[in-house]
């Protein structure tokens, strides 16, 4: 169902979709616990947000994007965030547990491997081959990446970070998605629809800077 929605909801089904996101994304309220159940606890939430952000990017719903990656989750006792920086896999299980994760255990980005896996059996008859599909995993993983580094402060002692996902490895991939977004952006400016929906800049000129901050901290994980 979620898959269909990320091609088809209107408006008013997409802020369904957006609350239900936001509900499994802020998890049950409580003071502690150990670190892989808090973890799991957002894990439906990305599930979620996957299946609905693949389709609705790759159907050219960009806003239908925006407003699932900035979607502010409440967390009562703790700080509230936007989806975006709770969801992404890389933001999940930081303690390395996601390589327990069977056969993942030698991935730099093993739960992103696993998803990319498991929701194929509900996306990957909706594109023609089973490569076109993983790159349109990749691409809605990157965009969230630049989505990620938009909506955050470079750190005083580390600079820019964002969750990085298979396309740190999938060279290919990576340049073929970031190439065609440049692009967009070159061809259509600040008409350009990552433009207008603000999905991770507000002007070409900044969404072209948040690319060349992505390219430039890619090669500093050494995922090679």
């Amino acid at each position: 169902m979620a898959a269909e929605a990320g091609r088809w909801a209107d408006d008013d089904h997409q802020e369904v979709w957006v609350r239900a996101l936001q509900k499994l994304a802020a998890g049950r309220a409580q003071g502690g616990g150990y670190v892989l159940w808090l973890e799991l606890e957002r894990f439906p939430a990305t599930l979620l947000l996957f299946s609905l952000g693949i389709p609705a990017l790759e159907s050219g719903r960009y806003t239908f994007v925006q407003r699932l990656l900035s979607a502010p989750v409440e967390r009562e006792h703790r700080e509230n965030k936007l989806a975006v920086h709770l969801l992404p896999p890389n933001c999940l299980f930081k303690d390395g547990s996601a390589k327990l994760l069977e056969g993942k255990e030698r991935y730099h980005a093993p739960l992103s491997e696993w998803l990319l896996e498991r929701l194929a059996s509900q996306l990957e008859r909706r594109f023609s081959s089973t490569k076109a599909y993983e790159l349109a995993f990749d691409r809605f993983e990157l965009v969230s990446a630049l989505a990620y580094g938009a909506n955050a402060n470079p750190s005083q002692y580390f600079g820019y970070w964002a969750p990085p996902g298979g396309f740190g490895y999938r060279h290919s991939n990576r340049e073929q998605i970031i190439s065609s977004l440049r692009s967009q952006l070159a061809k259509d400016g600040d008409n350009s629809p990552f433009v207008t929906s603000n999905l991770f800049g507000v002007t070409a000129d900044e969404c072209g800077k948040q690319l060349d901050a992505l390219e430039a901290f890619i090669p500093k994980l050494q995922w090679w």
